[in-house]
């Protein structure tokens, strides 16, 4: 097929959004619902093996592999491991567990009585 450089320019332009927009896509075999099933399907169907499960490694382990410093040392003592207990934010005045926020939005626009 061939067209002039007008017709090319404008049917390119088409495809441009215009400024502050963002181009989100809903649709095809990779969308959010369902994936893991439809793509279970397509292994079967194309007679692959099964995806790999997802490996989450560690944060001490993806620190250690980028700077070469182990995070899990006392800084005092430079002996014993340290061991995370629990995380903390410092919200509106008070300190709040991160696990109690369950991702529920902005923690500043949340009124939490503790």
């Amino acid at each position: 097929m061939h067209i002039c450089g007008m017709e090319f320019i404008r049917s390119f332009s088409m495809h441009i959004l215009p400024c502050d927009f963002v181009r989100i896509r809903h649709a095809g075999f990779l969308c959010h619902r369902n994936k893991t099933e439809r793509l279970q399907r397509i292994h079967t169907q194309l007679l692959l093996p099964p995806p790999p499960p997802r490996v989450t490694v560690p944060l001490h382990i993806q620190v250690m592999q980028r700077t070469g410093n182990d995070i899990t040392i006392c800084p005092v003592c430079k002996k014993g491991k340290l061991e995370l207990m629990g995380s903390y934010k410092y919200i509106n005045g008070k300190m709040i567990n991160v696990n109690d926020l369950r991702n529920r939005g902005s923690p500043l626009k949340q009124n939490i009585n503790r």
